[in-house]
């Protein structure tokens, strides 16, 4: 395989989270530039996502599919609300969960609807619910990469994220518009990738990977 061709190879593998591709494609391209430091942050950060599926597979999931319809109104209605206009920056449903551990703070199930994005790069949180007898909401924006990492951008006064070193928080105004909530996740996600070389994208395509993302917004 020429090296064009072994690099395009490995920008997809990177792209689409096939990490074990990924490192056999990158052990080849330093067989032909050892001193690479580029590729070799490429290796280790393979090797550390390896490490984490293979850590993650040993956890139960958080999140368990859910149908909508089986929730109150009024959390359908919420979950509802934003679809137009994320239709209109490109998102559409991607799936509904339940988390029976976050619930457990509230007196009934909530509804977390993920809207995603048509590459797969990024989705949109939502939840409105009541927990500890307080209306409590989420609308944030949210991408993973190949180091593990989730970057999370929401508004102040929403459901508090907390801060965790595998997670990223960018908050903004209340007064920030959806519009301007994803434009300026889409600004942080490309200011990160251009300040790491090697870091890419984990894509965001399922159930196990919005678990992934969900760990880093309210999981204990």
């Amino acid at each position: 395989m020429s090296a064009p061709t072994t690099f395009a190879a490995l920008a997809r593998a990177m792209h689409h989270r096939r990490h074990r591709e990924a490192l056999a494609l990158i052990d080849d391209l330093l067989a032909r530039w050892p001193e690479s430091a580029s590729l070799q942050r490429q290796r280790a950060g393979c090797l550390e996502a390896i490490a984490q599926e293979e850590a993650a597979s040993l956890q139960p999931p958080e999140l368990v599919r859910v149908d909508a319809r089986l929730f109150s109104f009024d959390q359908q209605r919420d979950c509802n609300a934003p679809a137009p206009d994320l239709h209109a920056l490109g998102y559409s449903p991607l799936l509904d969960a339940g988390s029976p551990t976050f619930s457990r703070r509230g007196l009934a199930p909530v509804l977390i609807r993920f809207f995603g994005d048509e590459g797969g790069d990024s989705v949109v949180v939502r939840f409105s619910t009541v927990l500890q007898q307080r209306p409590a909401q989420l609308l944030a924006c949210a991408s993973a990469f190949s180091d593990g990492r989730v970057l999370l951008t929401q508004r102040e006064g929403e459901w508090p994220i907390p801060a965790r070193p595998a997670s990223a928080l960018l908050r903004l105004p209340q007064r920030a518009s959806l519009t301007e909530r994803v434009a300026r996740h889409a600004g942080a996600c490309a200011t990160l990738l251009r300040s790491e070389p090697g870091l890419a994208r984990r894509a965001l395509l399922g159930l196990g990977d919005c678990d992934h993302v969900w760990r880093a917004i309210a999981a204990d």
